[in-house]
């Protein structure tokens, strides 16, 4: 049986200290981040949230890293 993606999400996030959108969809085949870190804090986890913005070839290129925060005590189950 396959790990729900909120599972995913944040065994992810606690592995590689965060995940993007772009991580989440390349790594875990997951296209709604957002909606899978919506049902993580809605079950009590702590979540924090980092803008990046970076130039690359000339262009301004923005995202959101997350990750669970330091204080965090809650671990989402199946």
């Amino acid at each position: 049986m396959r790990k729900p993606q909120r599972v995913r999400v944040y065994e992810y996030m606690k592995e590689h200290n965060g995940i993007t959108t772009m991580q989440a969809y390349g790594d875990l085949r997951i296209t709604r981040l957002s909606a899978r870190i919506f049902d993580l804090k809605q079950l009590g986890v702590k979540i924090d949230k980092e803008h990046i913005v970076k130039k690359k070839d000339g262009e301004r290129i923005e995202y959101d890293r997350y990750f669970v925060a330091a204080d965090n005590r809650i671990v989402p189950s199946y």
